[in-house]
């Protein structure tokens, strides 16, 4: 993984377990901000995940999904789902 932030940051490696699978998690720090809808939102830190199993993987890229977004993004936030509409806002 590459580390987005600073060149003097240090990756944090932690285990993990999914569905019986023993995971590598890889936490880097990052100074990027990312735009959702009309807002800019700090991205402090990226995170890749290893030894997801087949079927994983497998459901993840048919769904054509490429990555998860956490909560943690939206802290100072505050999220509107309208799922009647399918719209959303993001107010900080």
């Amino acid at each position: 993984m590459q580390n987005t932030g600073s060149p003097n940051s240090k990756t944090k490696y932690e285990k993990g377990n999914s569905w019986g699978n023993s995971l590598t998690i890889k936490t880097s720090f990052a100074r990027q901000k990312l735009k959702i809808a009309n807002s800019f939102l700090p991205l402090s830190e990226v995170t890749h995940i290893e030894g997801t199993s087949k079927m994983q993987n497998f459901l993840m890229k048919s769904s054509g999904m490429k990555g998860m977004l956490g909560n943690k993004i939206f802290l100072h936030s505050t999220l509107i789902l309208d799922c009647k509409n399918e719209k959303f806002i993001v107010k900080r």
